[in-house]
């Protein structure tokens, strides 16, 4: 058994142990119960990819607020226009902003030097997606690299981490001491590109996770090396 579902094993046998609690204010009476720790038990064991996937905050800062400006937020607008066709004004979800690496199947980055970043946005009524973007420091700008609707779901760790949690878990990597990534995986070969949340531990365990499939289920990654 791995040391990350041993952990949890033994702390959801003591939460049931325990059993459901009422709060000590008679007057509401809400049960406190093992199933409602689960969930952040699965987050807890997230903690350290969470940190990692979405990068250091003092570089996304900068890049953050920039993109809050008015005139940026314009050309946000317009590209999620062309792409929807009719979301005027998209609602932005910056917690959800993240760095992104380009990769193909080989596992090399190809977008070294670049910074790349993604930030989920909805039209306040159930449909979503998100915007890659690079951000020119230099120039003072942003250039798209890419607006898609991805209604109903959000491409997002945190919006998917109880999901994402469960099947990781029953993997054989070590998610406390698993690193996240965003990646743009890009087939050379096809010109397709596959939005994924690539883990990897202490032992070099690697496992993705592809938004692109509604059960985000979690596969070993072993990226293909040419051998030519």
């Amino acid at each position: 058994m791995s040391k990350q579902r041993y952990f949890l094993s033994i702390l959801l046998l003591c939460l049931l142990l325990a059993g459901c609690r009422d709060t000590a204010d008679k007057e509401r009476k809400e049960p406190v119960c093992a199933g409602d720790r689960a969930i952040s038990l699965k987050s807890a064991l997230l903690a350290n990819a969470t940190a990692s996937y979405y990068g250091k905050a003092a570089e996304n800062d900068k890049v953050l607020a920039f993109m809050k400006r008015k005139s940026i937020q314009r050309f946000l607008a317009m590209w999620v226009r062309e792409e929807t066709g009719d979301i005027e004004a998209p609602i932005w979800d910056y917690a959800s902003f993240s760095p992104v690496m380009v990769k193909d199947l080989e596992s090399k980055d190809i977008s070294a030097q670049r910074q790349l970043y993604s930030c989920v946005f909805s039209d306040g009524s159930g449909r979503y997606g998100y915007c890659l973007f690079e951000y020119l420091d230099k120039e003072s700008a942003i250039t798209n690299w890419g607006v898609k609707e991805t209604t109903p779901y959000r491409y997002d760790l945190q919006a998917n981490s109880e999901r994402i949690a469960d099947s990781l878990l029953e993997s054989d990597i070590d998610l406390l001491s698993a690193n996240a990534s965003r990646v743009c995986l890009y087939d050379e070969h096809t010109r397709k590109a596959e939005q994924v949340i690539v883990f990897t531990d202490h032992l070099k365990n690697s496992y993705i996770c592809s938004f692109e499939t509604a059960a985000l289920k979690a596969r070993k990654w072993k990226p293909f090396v040419n051998t030519k």
